[in-house]
C-alpha cells in the first residue's frame, strides 16, 4: 500500500509542476479526467433519475438530452476554473512586457486567480458561454 501511495504522490507532483511539453499541459492533463469523471457519473445518475420520475409521455431521447444538458452544466461549472488557469498559462506572455511567468502551474494558478478575483467571478466564462447556446 505504501508503494501505491508513493506512486500517487510522484504522479501528482509531476502533474502539478510545469512540464516542458507545452504551457498549460498540466492543467489539461488534470482537468480532462476530472471533467469526464464528473460528467459520466452525474449523467448516469441523472438519466436513471429522469427515467424513474419523468411522468410525461415524451421520447427517451428527450430525457437523455435533458440529463446531458444538466450534467454538462454541472461539469463545466466545476471545471471552469481549471480551464481558465490553463488559458492564462498559455496566453500570459501575449500581452505582457515582462517575461516572468505569473502563472506557473495549476495549483499556483488557482491560488493566484483567487487572489485576483475574490468575489468568484471566475465562473462568469461558463455562464457567458451558456448564454450563447
Amino acid at each position: 500500500m505504501k508503494a501505491f501511495a508513493d506512486f500517487i504522490k510522484v504522479l501528482f507532483q509531476s502533474l502539478f509542476h510545469q512540464i516542458d511539453l507545452f504551457p498549460g499541459y498540466c492543467a489539461t492533463a488534470v482537468t480532462i479526467p476530472v471533467f469526464h469523471s464528473i460528467y459520466f457519473s452525474v449523467f448516469y445518475r441523472a438519466k436513471s433519475y429522469l427515467k424513474e420520475n419523468w411522468t410525461s409521455e415524451t421520447r427517451p431521447v428527450v430525457r437523455d438530452v435533458a440529463a446531458s444538458a444538466v450534467t454538462g452544466l454541472i461539469a463545466n461549472t466545476v471545471t471552469n476554473p481549471f480551464w481558465v488557469v490553463r488559458t492564462r498559462i498559455q496566453s500570459q506572455f501575449l500581452h505582457r512586457e515582462e517575461k516572468v511567468p505569473k502563472y506557473t502551474g495549476l495549483l499556483p494558478g488557482l491560488s493566484q486567480m483567487y487572489k485576483e478575483v475574490r468575489d468568484f467571478r471566475i465562473f462568469a466564462v461558463t455562464y457567458c458561454a451558456l448564454g450563447r447556446v
